[in-house]
């Protein structure tokens, strides 16, 4: 991957079908791509007809939500739904979820929860022919700061990759309340995953655990990673985290829960 501090002042636009919701954060030619984040704007957790709904009416152009095996409504049949553990029950199947995301032109980042719900998945977004340049693919597949077992792995992003080759995948790992900064070996982890798995790749990270050592920074900049923000509900609590990471990784995706909270002082970072 280039360095993403080169892309600044050379930007090419992905091509876009009609009725697409001004994508431009992505672009290939030949064996490159870029990645860019600015301008963009998510609405993260669209798990339910009302969040759907409200997304529809707005001006987003990224759907992130959670997946998993589940039931909606009535119906005792598991399939994939759109719900967050501990959750496996809801108003909205992810068929009905995507259709609507063909219909409204826009991308999507499907946040999976667990290996079982993926192959399911794949295969109603080749049925749909959802392109790939549009396709955000997420799952939490190693050990982070605080974290429990991740309940995917590797192979689960492999089978993501060999699906759609072009999609970005985004690599995450666990995380608990109270966590520390992620170690080195940690990042380590996250970077030789991407290294495996190929690009495009966008390297999940929890905004509050950045903050609490931003010489992680230097080292994804060192390793041209591309990174994706997000954050805890209420968190982080620091006064201008958000324009400070904004300034650091101009070309980031921010995925946010909460972005402004009621904040402190940033000067102890």
């Amino acid at each position: 991957m280039r360095d993403p501090r080169t892309l600044l002042d050379d930007r090419t636009l992905a091509d876009e079908e009609a009725g697409d919701r001004g994508l431009s954060y992505y672009d290939r030619s030949g064996s490159s791509y870029r990645l860019d984040g600015r301008g963009l704007r998510f609405e993260h957790g669209v798990n339910s007809r009302a969040t759907l709904d409200e997304f529809l009416r707005n001006s987003t152009n990224i759907a992130e939500a959670d997946v998993l095996m589940g039931t909606v409504g009535t119906d005792p049949e598991p399939q994939p739904v759109m719900a967050h553990p501990p959750d496996r029950h809801s108003d909205l199947s992810f068929d009905e979820w995507l259709q609507a995301m063909v219909a409204y032109g826009c991308g999507i980042k499907v946040d999976f929860k667990e290996s079982a719900v993926v192959p399911a998945v794949l295969a109603s977004l080749e049925r749909e022919s959802f392109p790939a340049y549009r396709l955000m693919l997420n799952a939490d597949i190693l050990v982070g700061p605080g974290g429990g077992s991740p309940q995917l792995g590797v192979d689960d992003l492999y089978l993501c990759r060999e699906a759609f080759p072009d999609a970005v995948l985004s690599i995450s790992c666990t995380t608990g309340p109270d966590a520390g900064p992620y170690s080195d070996i940690e990042i380590s982890n996250l970077l030789q995953a991407g290294d495996l798995l190929g690009g495009p790749y966008t390297l999940a990270l929890r905004a509050e655990l950045l903050l609490a050592d931003l010489s992680v920074l230097q080292v994804l900049s060192d390793h041209d990673a591309h990174v994706t923000v997000w954050n805890a509900p209420n968190y982080p609590t620091e006064e201008g985290w958000l324009d400070l990471l904004q300034a650091r990784l101009p070309l980031a995706f921010f995925d946010l829960i909460d972005p402004a909270p009621e904040s402190a002082d940033i000067e102890s970072l």
